[in-house]
């Protein structure tokens, strides 16, 4: 059991080693207890090795909760703004054999594509022996979006868009509340002065709801390449 452990969840205060003990003739649990706090992690039931016990023990040790309010990593995706080469640019730089759609239909214009993925490759025909990988591709915006080779591109100015980042979901039977009262949340506290369950009840039933960006946003300059 050579995995690290992080600090304690409670303190910050450093962890002793995972241990393991059977508690039945064919049951096995993990301990960890905290240096600091005396903080102890058990598991309530049984593991058939002692194996399996610190392992799990560890990882329970281990797993931290996202706090409230806590933005998760927004997703990027990147927009390729593109021109094809010429015809005679692509003949002349380009060996017959990877020759695409692109030569016939877009040469000379002006594309908007996406980053292509093994999927793309996967669902479009490659010819037999060509080993290039999706990095050596752009892919038209539709998931179903025929793709373009890298090397047919006269110019390309990418931008990376990026997802509105989502809060994270509250535990159960908690709510986000402002920092500072509003009126409504002053007015049901003073309405119910003697009794104070009602009065957190009809706080929180008067704190207004957060608001969260809905849309994704370019990040203007970034990104840009030719």
């Amino acid at each position: 059991m050579s995995q690290e452990l992080k600090p304690c969840p409670f303190c910050g205060g450093k962890a002793l080693p995972a241990e393991v003990e059977q508690i039945e003739h064919s049951g096995w649990v993990g301990r960890i207890e905290c240096e600091e706090c005396d903080a102890v992690l058990s598991h309530q039931y049984s593991f058939n090795s002692p194996g399996k016990a610190g392992t799990e023990v560890i990882a329970a040790w281990n797993k931290r909760a996202q706090h409230a309010g806590e933005a998760r990593e927004p997703v990027t995706v990147n927009i390729h703004m593109v021109k094809i080469k010429t015809r005679r640019e692509i003949e002349k730089t380009i060996p017959r054999e990877r020759w695409g759609w692109w030569k016939d239909v877009s040469a000379g214009q002006h594309l908007v594509l996406r980053d292509a993925t093994a999927a793309d490759l996967a669902r479009c025909c490659k010819r037999e022996g060509d080993m290039r990988g999706p990095d050596e591709f752009l892919c038209e915006l539709p998931a179903n979006g025929s793709l373009v080779s890298r090397e047919a591109l006269e110019f390309c100015r990418t931008v990376p868009v990026y997802a509105a980042p989502q809060p994270a979901a509250l535990p159960e039977g908690w709510k986000i509340v402002p920092e500072f009262p509003t009126p409504g949340i002053l007015a049901a506290i003073y309405r119910n002065e003697r009794d104070s369950k009602r009065a957190w009840r009809d706080a929180l039933a008067a704190a207004p709801q957060p608001s969260a960006p809905m849309s994704a946003t370019p990040a203007a300059g970034e990104g840009e390449h030719e």
